[in-house]
């Protein structure tokens, strides 16, 4: 007689080749934290009373949905109720609240910003010209790096300008294209000769 090594002093049931093989713990039976998961099959559903909320707060989750459409987890999954994943320091790829995105801006994690996003950052350049002048950003102004560098976040590397002149200058900067009638009437021309000249 083999009793499970997860601690449910439940009776392994006997196969003929578990003479070769021995197993330890009941199918289904997490080997980690010892506790009982679904079976590993292509239709894995929750158990109609739930399991604990992986956040320990006593909760039962009976339901998995992604996108309105049911979820069949992955075995070992930790599932939550919603709002209950952990954030911050708490989440597990936690890196101390800085990252940088695809376009090169730096994030920090500033949760009680009035301005954060919904994973409870801000861009580092906006947050540090605030800290510095004392005020907000009003909804109309963009922080620009004079460099061009877009994590050399230093207080004399930042401006703020209106985002009319944010624009303008970038444009400039990117070879003097405006939008004047003249100019647009000048890109249609040469649009013309390089699709039939």
């Amino acid at each position: 007689m083999t009793i499970c090594a997860c601690g449910c002093g439940n009776e392994i049931p006997y196969k003929p080749w578990h003479k070769q093989h021995p197993p330890r713990f009941i199918h289904g039976h997490n080997t980690l934290r010892g506790e009982h998961l679904w079976a590993r099959s292509s239709n894995r559903r929750l158990p109609p009373e739930g399991i604990p909320c992986a956040c320990g707060c006593g909760g039962m989750v009976t339901e998995c949905k992604s996108n309105g459409q049911p979820r069949y987890p992955k075995h070992g999954d930790k599932l939550y109720l919603p709002n209950h994943r952990p954030r911050g320091e708490d989440h597990h790829l936690w890196k101390g609240g800085h990252y940088k995105n695809s376009s090169g801006y730096i994030f920090i994690y500033l949760p009680e910003h009035p301005r954060a996003n919904k994973d409870g950052c801000v861009l580092e350049h906006r947050y540090v010209w605030e800290q510095f002048n004392g005020r907000l950003l009003k909804t109309n102004e963009v922080v620009h790096h004079i460099n061009g560098v877009r994590d050399d976040n230093r207080i004399e590397n930042l401006i703020v300008l209106t985002k009319n002149k944010h624009s303008s200058l970038h444009v400039k900067e990117r070879g003097g294209i405006t939008t004047t009638p003249e100019s647009v009437r000048r890109a249609g021309r040469l649009g013309a000769k390089a699709r039939w000249g």
